[in-house]
């Protein structure tokens, strides 16, 4: 049987607009988005002539009129202005009927109130130019963790110095007695959090002027302390506990976006199969939240969704490899990795395990009877016996060719976060037996080649990437052009061409 393996670039060469900015840019456009009405605009005078009254009802009337309250493909995407965004969303609506995307205002009303309050999100557009994929979002998650575990570690190490601490933070070293010492980038990011407030946001604040003589730029947010506490002992596991709680709500947003707008793009046609070989794929393992395959296809296969899949009771995975900070474990915080949130919310993980399982004992009893056949004559016991050891050999090496025989990646990273899978699926060919198993990884261009074969020798080293290339186990082929395949013509944007 054939595998096919998917992340998220095969969504993107589908021109499903799934990217970590796509996302973004499209929470910015619902963000801006005015849903007050133009009444509230217009000023009353008792003494105005009836004529001037009439004249504004009029007005507004017509100012309602003209005023939409929900937000259609072009507006959802109109924050994307660099050419090639412009050109990807183009190609969506040529492969898409989008004249049916539209979403309504109590939605839009919906999302704005979840995006005003969560503090991830609001971290990430203001960081949104320097994150360009999702491996980069969760880079910068972890990093965020990390300043917050640096804020634990010398709030704590204060603390147990001096039996108290000063909610005064400086950027300099004076004063280390009394204030901690917090570099400016890093107050930066645990303002946008709320766990420390820039002083200036203070000044009606009974304590200014004591934190302004002191020389801090920014104090501890009292509400993270423990109640009734006069030493200010900061409540290191609720701090955490929101922030979790925080990043479920942001995937949640995310879910929103994937449910509200990208599953609801309906393909032009169903397409035809892009590569021969994929009529005979047996199983899909998926690392993106969509069942892209089925939808353009029309064809349903035995797929797994190894990160979760959308929907109203959704469980979808996205955080971080691994929790390495010493505070973050010390408080059980493995919520955040994606482990965690695999095995919490119950995702197909299984992977490649049980096919790999079943093809070592094949391979171990393949061995021990070849070594057999191979002895001299008089050693084997009897002539019935020899050849069933033959016939043994020959059904196993069948069996063997009906399990695996093609792998094919398409739009994989093959990044370190995922380097358990990596390696499942180069655990083969191990063995001298008759049997192979061929890797075939799809790319967009030669630059993203380049990259995945960095990422290959970075996670395997060169002696077995070399291996598998030389004979001819492991090959790279450019993705196939779908619209070009399938003779779908382009579509303008009314309002995207222009911007």
């Amino acid at each position: 049987m054939n595998i096919l393996i998917v992340g998220n670039g095969f969504d993107l060469s589908h021109y499903l607009p799934t990217k970590y900015d796509h996302f973004m840019l499209v929470m910015k456009a619902i963000e801006k988005k005015d849903l007050e009405k133009p009444i509230k605009d217009v000023l009353y005078s008792p003494f105005e002539h009836p004529i001037h009254l009439f004249t504004k009802y009029f007005q507004i009337a017509r100012a309602m009129d003209k005023k939409t309250y929900q937000m259609n493909f072009d507006d959802l995407f109109s924050e994307l202005k660099k050419p090639q965004d412009i050109n990807f969303i183009k190609n969506t609506k040529r492969n898409y009927k989008t004249s049916k995307i539209n979403l309504a205002e109590e939605k839009i009303k919906q999302i704005q109130k979840q995006l005003n309050k969560n503090n991830w999100y609001q971290y990430f557009k203001n960081h949104v130019e320097e994150i360009k994929t999702w491996i980069d979002f969760e880079q910068k998650i972890d990093e965020c963790l990390q300043v917050v575990n640096n804020f634990f570690e010398i709030n704590n190490k204060n603390y147990e110095k001096q039996g108290w601490q000063n909610l005064a933070i400086r950027h300099d070293r004076k004063n280390e007695e009394s204030c901690m010492f917090l570099s400016k980038k890093n107050c930066e990011i645990l303002n946008f959090f709320g766990l420390v407030q820039n002083l200036h946001d203070l000044e009606q604040d009974d304590d200014f002027l004591q934190y302004s003589y002191l020389g801090a730029s920014y104090v501890i947010n009292k509400c993270y302390l423990y109640s009734n506490d006069a030493n200010h002992n900061l409540n290191y596991q609720d701090i955490i506990h929101k922030l979790y709680l925080e990043l479920e709500e942001f995937i949640d947003i995310f879910n929103f976006y994937l449910i509200e707008i990208v599953d609801n793009f309906i393909p032009v046609e169903q397409l035809e199969i892009i590569h021969s070989d994929f009529d005979f794929i047996s199983k899909i393992y998926s690392f993106n939240y969509t069942n892209t395959y089925e939808k353009f296809y029309g064809k349903t296969k035995d797929i797994e969704f190894l990160h979760g899949r959308i929907g109203h009771s959704h469980n979808l995975v996205l955080g971080i490899s691994d929790i390495n900070l010493d505070f973050f474990k010390k408080f059980k915080a493995y919520g955040f990795s994606k482990y965690h949130q695999k095995l919490h919310k119950d995702t197909q993980y299984q992977f490649l395990t049980p096919e790999i399982d079943t093809i070592e004992v094949i391979r171990k009893e393949l061995n021990q009877l070849k070594e057999k056949i191979n002895e001299p004559i008089e050693l084997i016991l009897g002539e019935s016996s020899e050849k069933y050891e033959i016939n043994r050999f020959n059904e196993l090496v069948y069996d063997l060719q009906k399990k695996i025989k093609k792998i094919y990646i398409w739009g994989h990273s093959l990044d370190r976060s995922d380097a358990s899978y990596i390696k499942e699926i180069f655990s083969f060919n191990f063995e001298k037996v008759a049997h192979s198993i061929e890797v075939i990884i799809f790319y967009y261009d030669e630059w993203a080649k380049f990259e995945l074969l960095n990422n290959l020798l970075d996670i395997l080293g060169k002696d077995i990437v070399e291996k598998w290339m030389k004979k001819g186990w492991l090959k790279f082929e450019q993705n196939p052009d779908i619209a070009k395949l399938n003779n779908i013509e382009p579509v303008e944007l009314s309002k995207l061409a222009e911007a």
